[in-house]
């Protein structure tokens, strides 16, 4: 008994400092959710936010003109229009949806890393996550990151405790607010079969087939691109698409442009200077 107690204890000692970091860290962001909309979230997502809040809510590609949506999927837009519709078009309601979505990424965190490894190390994890100069700057704006960042962390945990309903339900929430998600499933399925592969020493079609159900939310995401070929006559957005290039010297042009870009980046940080 008195061990249950003493466990009891830590866990409750554990939640009230992870809620303690996350309203600290709410109260540090809570005055940016009034700052104007800035590169992205002005030109592209705030303008579908705004069209589909003042039409009809859809998931569906042509229930916004092209140019704002991009060909992205609409579960980001159709989601924050719904808030606008219930609490007004604002920016501090914009931003303080997105802010409610970094909380909820800062406690799946906890849980996944709680449930990976222990509760001090999920704290630490969540500190960790707290001052990412990334995850700061994305915590109150009005892009997909973050939203994307939630459902990408439940998928992973709904998929370590083998809950296949919900990880299919969150995987294609991710899947349908950012096509970047793609690379969940396959992670997964990789991590799966290394795994697989260094307990037994070697892989068959069986661990192969067994897993494959991994995939199954990627048939919602071809759905989507499907409909908006019918819909549009384009699976992807034509001026992306323009972008794409696989002649020999536009691949080495840009390999150069980024290792330069790296290079400056480390000299300007200072990490090779004394």
């Amino acid at each position: 008994m008195t061990f249950f107690k003493k466990a009891s204890n830590s866990t409750t000692a554990y939640n009230f400092i992870i809620a303690a970091i996350i309203i600290l860290f709410v109260l540090f962001r809570l005055t940016d959710i009034n700052l104007p909309f800035f590169g992205d979230e002005m030109d592209v997502y705030v303008k579908a936010i705004y069209y589909m809040h003042h039409h009809s809510l859809s998931l569906l590609p042509d229930s916004i003109p092209s140019d704002f949506s991009r060909g992205h999927p609409f579960l980001f837009v159709f989601i924050y229009s719904c808030v606008t519709r219930l609490f007004g078009y604002h920016i501090y309601t914009v931003h303080a949806t997105t802010l409610c979505f970094s909380v909820a990424t800062l406690w799946a965190t906890f849980i996944l890393s709680k449930k990976i490894f222990s509760q001090p190390i999920a704290i630490g994890c969540v500190i960790l996550l707290t001052v990412q100069p990334v995850f700061i700057a994305h915590a109150t704006t009005a892009l997909p990151e973050m939203m994307l960042s939630f459902f990408a962390t439940i998928t992973i945990y709904y998929y370590i405790v083998n809950k296949r309903v919900l990880y299919f339900l969150a995987c294609t929430a991710a899947f349908l607010t950012k096509e970047s998600a793609v690379i969940l499933p396959l992670a997964l399925f990789v991590s799966e079969l290394l795994n697989r592969f260094f307990i037994n020493k070697k892989l068959s079609k069986l661990d192969i087939g067994t897993n494959l159900w991994i995939f199954i939310p990627l048939s919602v995401f071809i759905s989507f691109f499907i409909i908006q070929k019918i819909q549009l006559g384009w699976y992807f957005f034509p001026l992306h698409m323009s972008f794409i290039s696989l002649y020999y010297k536009d691949i080495i042009y840009r390999i150069i442009q980024t290792i330069n870009f790296l290079f400056n980046l480390c000299m300007n940080s200072g990490i090779f200077t004394k």
